[in-house]
C-alpha cells in the first residue's frame, strides 16, 4: 500500500510532467508506483492540468498592441468626413476677409476718438455733521500730549500738525482751551505766516481725485461751518469774523483745508497764486 509520501510525490509528478519534459519526469518519478485509487485521483489532474494547458495556448491578451489604423481586432478604422461648412449668406470669403479694407467715411464725417473721462469723485451726499469729539476723549490726551512735548522743545512749526487736528476736531473746552487762549497770539501769527495777509481771499479748487478728501471729512463740524463761508468773495479776515467759531479753530480748519488743495487763497486784484 502506497504511503502519503508516495501519494504526494505522484500528484506532483502528474502536475508537472507536461511542463517539465521527460527529463524532469524522471528526476521527480516516485521510488514505487502508486495505488489504483491514487492512479485514478492523479488522471484526473491530468486531465485538469491539460485543459488548462489548451485554455492557456488559447488566451490572447486584451491589451495586445494593435497596427495603427486598424480595430482592436485588426478591423480597419472607419474615419468620419468633416462636416460641411455652409456658405456665407452674403457669400464672403472667410480666408480673405483680412485683405478687405473698411469702406470710407461719408463726406463730412470725420473720426474722433471719445473724450477720456475726468478724474472726478463725487461730492458726499447728506447732510449729516459729525461733532466734535469731547477735549477728555483719548485721541484728544493723545494730540495734547504729543503739542506739550514739541511745545517744551520750542518747536512750534513740527506741533502745527497736532494743533490743527485738536484745534478742529476736538471741543474748544477745559484744560485745552486755557492752553490756547494762553498762547493764541503766537499760534495766529504762525497761521497767519501759512496763511498770508488776513486780506487774501480763499476759493474752492474743483474736486478731482488728486485733491479728493475721505467722504466724511467736510461733514466734520467745524470744516463744514468754515466751508461754508468761502465763496472766492470773503477774506480770511472777513471769514473769521463771521464764523460761529474762535480764531484759532477757523484758521485751522482754512490751513487744513489748503495743505490738503481743498481751497487756494489768492490775493485781491493779482494773478492767482498759491501760498
Amino acid at each position: 500500500m502506497a504511503t502519503e509520501v508516495d501519494d504526494e510525490l505522484a500528484e506532483v509528478h502528474r502536475i508537472l510532467a507536461p511542463v517539465l519534459g521527460d527529463r524532469a519526469r524522471a528526476s521527480v518519478a516516485p521510488v514505487a508506483p502508486p495505488s489504483n485509487a491514487a492512479a485514478t485521483r492523479l488522471a484526473e489532474i491530468d486531465r485538469l492540468v491539460a485543459l488548462f494547458a489548451r485554455r492557456v495556448e488559447a488566451f490572447t491578451p486584451t491589451r495586445a498592441l494593435v497596427t495603427p489604423g486598424t480595430g482592436r481586432r485588426g478591423a480597419p478604422l472607419e474615419m468620419p468626413e468633416p462636416p460641411d461648412i455652409p456658405a456665407s449668406r452674403a457669400d464672403v470669403d472667410i480666408d480673405d476677409l483680412h485683405l478687405r479694407e473698411m469702406p470710407p467715411l461719408p463726406e463730412g464725417v470725420t473720426f474722433e476718438p471719445p473724450p477720456l473721462p475726468t478724474k472726478q469723485r463725487p461730492r458726499p451726499r447728506g447732510t449729516a455733521i459729525m461733532p466734535a469729539l469731547p477735549a477728555d476723549s483719548k485721541t484728544a490726551r493723545l494730540l495734547y500730549e504729543d503739542i506739550l512735548w514739541l511745545v517744551s522743545i520750542n518747536d512750534w512749526k513740527a506741533a502745527m500738525v497736532s494743533i490743527e487736528r485738536i484745534l478742529v476736531g476736538v471741543r474748544f473746552e477745559g484744560t485745552l482751551r486755557e492752553f490756547f487762549e494762553f498762547n493764541e497770539v503766537k499760534l495766529l501769527n504762525l497761521f497767519e505766516s501759512f496763511l498770508g495777509k488776513f486780506t487774501r481771499v480763499p476759493r474752492r479748487r474743483p474736486r478731482t481725485m488728486e485733491n479728493a478728501m475721505p467722504d466724511g471729512y467736510e461733514r466734520a463740524e467745524k470744516v463744514h461751518a468754515v466751508l461754508e463761508l468761502v465763496d472766492g468773495e470773503r477774506s480770511l479776515q472777513e471769514i473769521l469774523r463771521q464764523s460761529h467759531y474762535t480764531p484759532l479753530e477757523t484758521c485751522s480748519a482754512l490751513n487744513q483745508a489748503r495743505r490738503c488743495n481743498v481751497i487756494e487763497i489768492t490775493t485781491p486784484g493779482a494773478e492767482d497764486e498759491e501760498e
